[in-house]
């Protein structure tokens, strides 16, 4: 049947990819681990962590000779619970492989786990224990010279540090996240700084450097091609301009983004935060015009929203009032 051809399919397929990469012992746990990251990485996350539990089952406990094949097999898991949104579930896994990365001195484990753990607990609301992860982490990994680690790290503690109210603190760990992505050529998390510094210009009222952020920004998205973040470029970019009482600029910026963007998902997020700008800068002109728009796109959008989103969308765009 169906069912039987696809697992003929992805059994093919890993023992293929597994012959490529020269892997002499295919044991069970292998091939359950690389049918786990097949479905992981085509954003099948229920079934990758069916395969990811399966492979735990045959490694029988934890030891020196199975400790790489555990870490993969439990971070994945953990991984791909904090990708779907189940994040107290990610931090139930990722806790075990903590623990044993700590009793078998595994370092580098240690360091990525204390990460993944500090970005779930983080988006929980818990920001001294999301502080904690971060930091064993950064220390960790820089014993190890994990640059990635220690810049995702950095940028986990400036956004505790600009939570609460340490715009300096939170700026100064940035730079040095930006800095270390930038050593890797990692363009894209490099751009995600730059985004998150600007915005953090603008928060502080320093838009003149939020500007040279954001030249930053899209120098680099435009060089490496990456698209990702030209929405948001052009969001803070007629921030900049209603800021400075321009706002025939700000609204080619913001039409810009409706002209560009596909995702209907983002548009709405957008028109939600260009009402939540102008509402919080007491813009009421513009705020109208696109609490009209916002409201016009909600209504036409719930029908793809369940019941709780939708909830939730309209207690947000009724606290709007210009």
């Amino acid at each position: 049947d169906k069912k039987n051809r696809l697992i003929a399919a992805d059994a093919k397929f890993v023992l293929k990819n597994l012959y490529y990469n020269k892997i002499s012992i295919i044991t069970p746990a292998v091939y359950f681990i690389e049918a786990g990251k097949l479905k992981f990485y085509t954003r099948q996350f229920q079934l990758s962590i069916k395969y990811f539990s399966k492979a735990l089952t045959f490694l029988k406990g934890v030891n020196e000779s199975n400790f790489d094949l555990f870490h993969q097999a439990t971070y994945m898991t953990a991984n791909a619970y904090y990708i779907n949104g189940d994040y107290i579930k990610a931090v139930e896994v990722i806790e075990k492989l903590i623990h044993n990365s700590r009793t078998k001195q595994a370092w580098f484990s240690y360091a990525t786990s204390q990460l993944l753990k500090g970005s779930s607990v983080f988006v929980l609301g818990k920001n001294d224990e999301a502080y904690y992860c971060f930091s064993e982490s950064y220390k960790t990994a820089n014993e190890l010279n994990l640059y990635f680690t220690m810049a995702k790290s950095m940028y986990g503690l400036a956004q505790i540090d600009h939570k609460r109210g340490l715009p300096n603190m939170a700026v100064s760990k940035l730079l040095e996240s930006a800095e270390l992505f930038s050593r890797l050529d990692n363009y894209y998390d490099q751009a995600a700084v730059h985004l998150k510094l600007a915005d953090l210009m603008i928060d502080d009222k320093k838009y003149i450097k939020a500007g040279r952020f954001l030249k930053l920004l899209i120098k680099n998205c435009k060089k490496n091609e990456i698209k990702e973040f030209i929405p948001y470029y052009h969001l803070l970019k007629g921030f900049i301009f209603l800021a400075n009482n321009r706002s025939n600029k700000a609204v080619i910026e913001f039409d810009q983004i409706f002209i560009e963007q596909q995702s209907d998902i983002i548009k709405l997020h957008i028109l939600m935060e260009i009402c939540n700008f102008c509402s919080n800068s007491n813009i009421k002109d513009i705020g109208r015009k696109y609490l009209s728009e916002l409201k016009l796109f909600f209504s036409i959008q719930r029908k793809h929203l369940n019941s709780k989103q939708t909830d939730w969308y309209q207690k947000y765009i009724d606290s709007f009032c210009f």
